[in-house]
């Protein structure tokens, strides 16, 4: 079903004058086709026919294209909504782990994860209220998408929490992204409200190793910086400040 739709759905007007004709012709072939076999020749009369078969086939045909126009829309949002949280854009915990899990099965490198939490989220929504929270997410996302290649995956994970994967990059490589990351922004949150917002953030690199227990390292990482002063990430036991 899939297929049919990737081939047959038409998606601009374009798709529209490419497909309605193509579909069209292809119906009088088979009539031609089969009225060839069944009288063991072909005379105008089958033509004729064949136009009639056409004309009359025109409006179901192109029903049939707008429902699988239709289709098709129907399944590209459930998708994204399946995939997508949808305030900040990102993938979503569990398309995070499809496209990190695929990519660690195709290499032998190591692969490092970033799990970050923004620094006193919850003073932001109690101060400044929840649109104010709700605006820090939206930018924090857009700072994290700037700072990854297109072979990298970043997610928001739930609430205040985001998870980075930076594919073939080891743990050294990693900090440099982390410090800048760590440092945060300063936040126009409103027209009339500015914050300074920092993130802590945990490193966790390893190869051939299952993306849950990496994870799992990088979350305990995130642990230590959260509980030794914040502003900062960890590796293992190093753990450094933002300047």
């Amino acid at each position: 079903m899939s297929l049919l739709l990737h081939l047959m759905a038409p998606r601009s007007w374009l798709g529209w004058i490419i497909r309605l004709p193509t579909t069209l012709f292809l119906i009088a072939v088979g009539v031609i086709l089969i009225e060839e076999f069944a009288l063991n020749g072909m005379d105008d009369t089958v033509v004729i026919y064949a136009r009639d078969v056409m004309i009359v086939a025109l409006p179901f045909v192109a029903l049939f294209l707008a429902l699988l126009q239709h289709t098709a829309r129907l399944t590209d949002r459930l998708t994204w909504l399946a995939s997508t949280d949808q305030l900040t854009g990102l993938m979503n915990r569990r398309a995070f782990f499809h496209e990190v899990k695929r990519q660690m099965a195709d290499s032998d490198c190591e692969n490092t994860l970033i799990a970050l939490d923004i620094d006193h989220f919850k003073n932001i929504n109690d101060t400044h209220g929840h649109a104010a929270g709700d605006a820090c997410l939206v930018r924090i996302a857009e700072l994290l998408n700037s700072s990854i290649r297109t072979c990298d995956a970043v997610a928001r994970t739930g609430g205040e929490e985001f998870v980075v994967f930076l594919s073939r990059t080891n743990v050294v490589q990693a900090e440099s992204i982390a410090q800048r990351l760590v440092n945060g922004l300063k936040l126009e949150l409103s027209p009339s409200v500015h914050q300074d917002v920092t993130l802590s953030a945990g490193l966790a690199a390893d190869k051939n190793i299952d993306l849950n227990d990496l994870l799992k390292r990088a979350d305990d990482a995130l642990y230590i910086a959260k509980n030794t002063g914040r502003c900062r990430y960890v590796v293992g036991n190093s753990v450094s400040e933002a300047h």
